[in-house]
């Protein structure tokens, strides 16, 4: 065991001599924080224990440890570990630029989530990683455009408490390596606020808790088409049938109406066909109104894809034999998945096509000044169908909406941290 011992020797050769003389040990043992040297807090108890019997080890190598954090910060001990039976954490640092960032604000850790599971400190499923703030667990989730195992998962979640200008937030911290870890809280599909509001984004729908053929409650069809939850390869999408104006969309009438906000959603083109697209649009009016045929002044942008050309008007079809405009960067060939995004600030929308895996350029700028007429409104989809004999079927899923601001806060990890057994 550590001990300190404080000695008097000779002071100088004026100085009266004084005999060497010794205190007795001092045992620091269960003594509240703070320590001496030899001794360390203990971030659990906050009670002083010797050097060599630190629980808390920071890892430096491979997977974890500083190389392995996304920007290799420092590893703090001072923080609590929030529940034992998960081996690692790393803290979350949120660093909001020339804008307040606001409470419930949704941020994106990134991990090489890949990497952990190929050391064995994380399940591939996900399911033990876990969001910690001031010793809450918050809901959840892995991109839902993207996956986990990846070697660069983003870990979505929501802030509790704002953040001002030019400051930072550590108070969260990200944790893993627990085998036996289930049932994380992951809520963010909402049916588009039809049911209790999303814990990690503004509004959501994955279609997951709508039955096979269903029309999803949340969501109002435009016109006389008929949209409809399909099962494809084991997951749930929307899609519209061949009963209406092919033309029609289906506007998220459940949701509150939005302003500033990042709009994205996933299209599939899963089935053959001549001039396959679907779409998106943002700041919707009202229900959309009935035909989309009709040219109408809408508020709001919409934009479809297809593979190598675009089509942007408002938020209604004004001619859609005229305004395609060719652009090779956008690949979206039959068999394939895309992302395609709206960002609304202000009166401006910026609109972003991000390719299937395995094409490139990763992500294609359409148009980033497009001007809009409405402050605020809600989400609507487009989609081909079957027409006569041409089958094409585009479907659409993992619709999210979510706040947005400029510039968006920087978000980082620190290195990581190892609750090992005691030595």
């Amino acid at each position: 065991m550590s001990r300190i011992r404080l000695s008097v020797g000779a002071m100088t050769a004026a100085a009266v001599a004084l005999p060497a003389c010794s205190v007795d040990d001092l045992d620091l043992a269960g003594r509240s924080c703070p320590c001496v040297a030899g001794w360390s807090c203990d971030p659990t108890t906050h009670k002083c224990i010797p050097d060599d019997q630190a629980p808390l080890d920071a890892g430096t190598d491979g997977a974890g440890g500083a190389d392995g954090a996304v920007d290799g910060g420092d590893c703090s001990t001072a923080t609590a570990w929030w529940d034992d039976t998960y081996a690692f954490r790393r803290r979350i640092d949120v660093t909001a630029g020339s804008t307040d960032v606001p409470i419930r604000y949704s941020v994106a850790a990134e991990l090489d989530h890949a990497a952990e599971v190929q050391a064995s400190q994380s399940l591939d499923s996900g399911d033990d990683v876990r969001v910690v703030c001031t010793g809450y667990q918050v809901p959840r989730t892995a991109d839902p455009h993207d996956s986990w195992n990846q070697p660069a998962t983003r870990i979505w979640f929501d802030l509790p408490a704002g953040v001002a200008a030019e400051q930072s937030n550590d108070a969260c911290y990200l944790y893993y390596g627990n085998p036996a870890a289930t049932d994380p809280p992951n809520k963010w599909s909402d049916s588009m606020g039809y049911n209790l509001p999303a814990e990690i984004f503004l509004s959501g729908d994955d279609f997951e808790r709508h039955d096979d053929g269903a029309s999803p409650q949340g969501w109002t069809d435009q016109g006389t088409d008929d949209w409809q939850v399909r099962v494809h390869d084991e997951d749930k999408w929307f899609s519209p049938q061949a009963l209406g104006d092919w033309q029609n969309g289906s506007v998220a009438t459940s949701m509150p109406d939005v302003d500033d906000a990042s709009w994205s959603a996933e299209l599939y083109y899963w089935q053959a066909g001549d001039n396959g697209w679907g779409g998106l649009a943002a700041r919707v009016e009202g229900d959309g109104g009935g035909a989309g045929g009709a040219a109408a002044a809408g508020g709001g942008v919409m934009v479809l894809i297809q593979d190598r050309r675009y089509y942007v008007a408002t938020e209604y079809w004004l001619d859609p034999n005229t305004n395609w405009t060719d652009n090779d960067d956008i690949h979206f060939p039959h068999g394939s998945m895309g992302r395609l995004e709206i960002v609304t600030l202000g009166s401006a929308a910026a609109i972003y096509w991000h390719n299937p895996v395995g094409f490139s350029p990763r992500r294609v700028t359409i148009v980033e000044d497009w001007t809009l007429g409405a402050a605020a409104g809600k989400l609507a989809v487009f989609a081909e169908r079957p027409f006569g004999t041409n089958q094409r079927w585009i479907d659409v899923d993992d619709i999210i909406v979510r706040r947005f601001i400029s510039p968006e806060p920087a978000v980082s990890l620190g290195c990581e941290e190892h609750r090992g057994p005691e030595r």
